[in-house]
């Protein structure tokens, strides 16, 4: 059976994945060493597990193409909920987008109750303060919180 290269739901995800990941992990460089360690941390083997997966998930067997081709329509859903958490971390910050951003996607894509919703959303934002408060590492804001000067 012909492999093939294709470009799968699974593949483009990873795509767009690695490419905020890089994004992220340049924009973290100017930062001071102690600011920039732990985003390295957590980018670099994610740019390397996402690089991996675009690259499996788009050599498919000729036969599966055609299916993996149909996903392709779920794409802008996928596409959308990245360019949201990016323009959230952008607006809001790391902080407020790790708390926002799990709500939205959990009630509104996934079409979890309010009940889990809410609770995952603590949980997230709780452990997010938590992070940030024991590791006393400055976090970006956002420009809305910058600019009323928090």
């Amino acid at each position: 059976m012909k492999t093939v290269w294709t470009l799968t739901e699974e593949s483009v995800f990873s795509l767009v994945m690695l490419a905020v990941g890089v994004v992220f992990l340049v924009v973290a460089q100017p930062y001071p060493a102690q600011s920039k360690f732990f985003p390295t941390l957590v980018l670099v083997p994610m740019i390397l597990g996402f690089g991996a997966n675009a690259i499996m998930s788009a050599k498919v067997p000729e036969s599966e193409r055609d299916k993996g081709m149909a996903k392709l329509p779920e794409l802008g859903a996928v596409v959308f909920w990245v360019v949201l958490l990016v323009g959230l971390m952008l607006l809001i910050g790391l902080v407020g987008s790790m708390t926002v951003f799990p709500l939205l996607y959990m009630r509104f894509y996934c079409k979890e109750s309010w009940r889990v919703t809410l609770l995952v959303t603590a949980f997230i934002a709780v452990g997010t303060w938590a992070f940030i408060t024991f590791l006393q590492i400055p976090m970006y804001f956002g420009v809305i919180l910058e600019t009323l000067g928090f």
